[in-house]
């Protein structure tokens, strides 16, 4: 078991506290928000292509994302004025703009008065020391949004400011020790202890039964193939793992990360979903675990796959049986792509149709995504909300409404095939 020098940070935040912050910084936030905004909105804005071809030609200096994952400012190399560029979903994006050594910045939301004293580093700066082998230990909050993490030498602490991406998790797991971190909604406490240099007496060879396991920790027991089954939050934020020598089950604390169930999956683990909230209707059918879904669908045994849009939840239907199933679904876009590869017709049952809509040509999300493989899509135009998206295809002048499931593949496969793509406002 690594050991690490001893230090603790305990985090703690009262309500009164909280009270106190918003009250006296509530004037400072009101006025400095649409200042920001506005500066954002007044510079030039490039098309989510454009930008990606920019990065790819080698011009692209710095790109700093907000955290909300929709905007991004530019700065390019021959030009001091900076770009804005809308965001789409697209999981290689980071991977682009590290391979053309773009520098990465995030730009965070009101930072936490506790986090004030902390030594911070930028999204790049973070990799490049990991990939030095000088980050002994990083912790993560379970959102995916910031990082504590432990530089070699140093006791202090330093902050990094993320963007969830999935890539970055894998990557930190076989370079460094992952601990999310959890927060306490009741008391608003977050602690995060650090240790090295323990006496003999206080070394512990092994994870208690009551202690959780890092998520490092869980990934090495699923590539070991000594995991049997986990039960998994919809919210992934946590999970229980029971192991094949029938021990006690383990609690695993997650940063969202698509790449978790497709380990999952490869390794043969059983998987079922907790719902947050079980609505009356779910009842009416049986339920189906999301293991066997993925299962069935990769033997050709599934014919549909009906997904809400408002909450994680679809109904199945099987080719040799007329009555449906029900899955819960956990948030992670990762089986859309995988169901889609098997073949399955998937539809997306929208949170609302306006009435233009319904005047519209429908396709199921499976065909839009087959008429792009086969160069038949001319252009796009996704919603600001990420709902739906309008497609011109290269035959036909008329457009066709395509209702929007979670698919971290979708931005790649128009990119690749040429498709045009643009953000409405």
């Amino acid at each position: 078991m690594i050991t690490f020098p001893k230090i603790f940070l305990l985090i703690i935040i009262t309500f009164g506290y909280l009270a106190f912050e918003v009250k006296t910084s509530f004037k400072s936030v009101a006025e400095t928000i649409p200042k920001e905004l506005n500066k954002i909105l007044l510079l030039e804005q490039w098309r989510y292509s454009k930008f990606i071809q920019e990065v790819e030609k080698g011009n692209i200096e710095k790109v700093s994302f907000y955290r909300d994952g929709t905007t991004a400012i530019v700065t390019s190399k021959n030009d001091a004025k900076q770009k804005r560029v809308n965001l789409v979903n697209d999981p290689e994006l980071i991977k682009i703009l590290i391979n053309k050594d773009v520098d990465i910045n995030v730009v965070p939301g009101l930072l936490q008065p506790m986090y004030e004293n902390l030594s911070t580093w930028s999204y790049s700066q973070l990799l490049r020391e990991v990939e030095n082998g000088n980050v002994k230990q990083a912790m993560l909050t379970s959102d995916g949004y910031t990082a504590f993490v432990f530089y070699k030498n140093d006791p202090n602490l330093k902050l990094v400011h993320l963007i969830n991406n999935p890539e970055l998790i894998n990557y930190l797991v076989n370079k460094v020790d992952i601990t999310v971190v959890p927060v306490n909604k009741n008391t608003d406490i977050v602690s995060i202890s650090y240790t090295e240099n323990l006496t003999q007496g206080d070394t512990r060879e092994e994870t208690p039964e009551n202690q959780p396991w890092s998520y490092s920790k869980l990934i090495q027991e699923i590539d070991k193939n000594n995991v049997a089954s986990v039960t998994i939050n919809q919210d992934v934020s946590e999970l229980s793992a029971i192991s094949k020598n029938g021990l006690n089950s383990q609690l695993v604390y997650l940063v969202k990360n698509p790449k978790l169930i497709e380990t999952l999956i490869k390794n043969k683990v059983d998987i079922t979903v907790l719902p947050e909230t079980i609505h009356v209707q779910d009842k009416k059918f049986v339920q189906l675990k999301l293991s066997h879904l993925i299962q069935e669908a990769s033997n050709g045994n599934i014919k549909q796959l009906n997904v809400y849009q408002d909450r994680p939840v679809a109904l199945v239907t099987f080719k040799n049986d007329v009555k449906k199933k029900l899955v819960y679904l956990p948030q992670y876009p990762s089986l859309i792509s995988t169901l889609v590869r098997d073949g399955v017709d998937i539809t997306a049952i929208s949170k609302k149709t306006d009435e233009k809509d319904r005047r519209l040509e429908q396709w199921s999300y499976t065909k839009f995504i087959r008429e792009v493989k086969r160069g038949a899509v001319e252009r796009v135009s996704l919603s600001a909300d990420r709902s739906k998206v309008m497609v011109k295809s290269k035959k036909d002048a008329e457009r066709k409404l395509v209702y929007l499931v979670d698919d971290p593949e979708l931005i790649n496969t128009l990119t690749t095939n040429n498709v045009d793509i643009s953000v409405l406002p």
